[in-house]
């Protein structure tokens, strides 16, 4: 069962090794490859949100399931958690999730090519 502060753990662990692989190729200060990495994720945010991403049922309901605490899922079911949580908190979930799961697994370079391929995932 995945819990949230090992996912906290996680996450942090694998912005230091992006950061320090950028850092590595780039010789950029940390410090600014934290403030490019936030701003990647943020961007993609804002683009998700924009786009028809948002509104596919079927793919939020599977983004959701994959970012929601699981005793929540069990204990409440995805049909009530789906039908009671508000759209706009629906959408930040959704979008955050995506973005930040995008970039720590692909990196600050990845291309807009490597986004698509990052969403089979999610279809098939």
């Amino acid at each position: 069962v995945r819990s949230s502060a090992a996912s906290d753990v996680y996450k942090r662990q694998y912005q230091r090794r992006v950061r320090g692989n950028e850092h590595e190729k780039t010789k950029i200060p940390k410090s600014i490859l934290t403030d490019e990495l936030s701003n990647k994720i943020n961007k993609l945010n804002d683009d998700i949100r924009e786009s028809d991403l948002i509104r596919n049922e079927a793919l939020r309901r599977r983004v959701l399931s994959e970012c929601l605490p699981p005793s929540l899922i069990s204990l409440v079911g995805m049909d009530m958690i789906m039908a009671r949580l508000p759209t706009p908190y629906a959408d930040a979930i959704f979008a955050a999730h995506l973005a930040a799961h995008y970039v720590y697994s692909k990196g600050m370079t990845a291309s807009e090519f490597a986004f698509f391929e990052f969403m089979k995932k999610y279809t098939n």
